[in-house]
């Protein structure tokens, strides 16, 4: 069985927003922005990644990252994100990459006491456990 595997450490756009899918499951939908290096003209250039981070079969992953991440609170931050690409097609026929989000961290310029173990708190109910879709 193939198994691909993203790693992005970059900034957050706009806040996380909270939706639920048809099932009830919670989830965080948001996008980071990575910097590349381009050759051509020797400057750092954003990439766009949408992320959805989604809730354990518990519905208690989000509980305590929600604060962090929603809304103004969320904007800019620096995160550290381990996730799975997921390629499908919009309405239109466009294909669209998402990454969903397995593991989570905040950078070091976010990382207060508070904040590291709330990631460290995450990251210990999710283990190794699929989000339910």
């Amino acid at each position: 069985m193939a198994y691909a595997q993203i790693t992005l450490f970059g900034n957050m756009g706009k806040g996380a927003e909270y939706k639920e899918a048809k099932s009830g499951t919670g989830y965080l939908k948001f996008s980071i922005a990575v910097n590349q290096y381009d050759s051509t003209t020797k400057e750092q250039k954003p990439s766009w990644f949408n992320c959805q981070m989604w809730d354990n079969q518990k519905g208690t992953r989000l509980d305590k990252l929600r604060p962090y991440l929603e809304g103004d609170a969320g904007k800019g931050k620096q995160l550290l994100i381990i996730g799975t690409p997921n390629i499908w097609q919009d309405t239109d026929g466009n294909n669209v990459l998402t990454v969903k989000v397995n593991e989570l961290s905040f950078g070091s310029k976010d990382q207060t006491k508070e904040v590291k173990q709330v990631t460290e708190s995450v990251n210990e109910v999710f283990n190794g456990e699929e989000p339910p879709f």
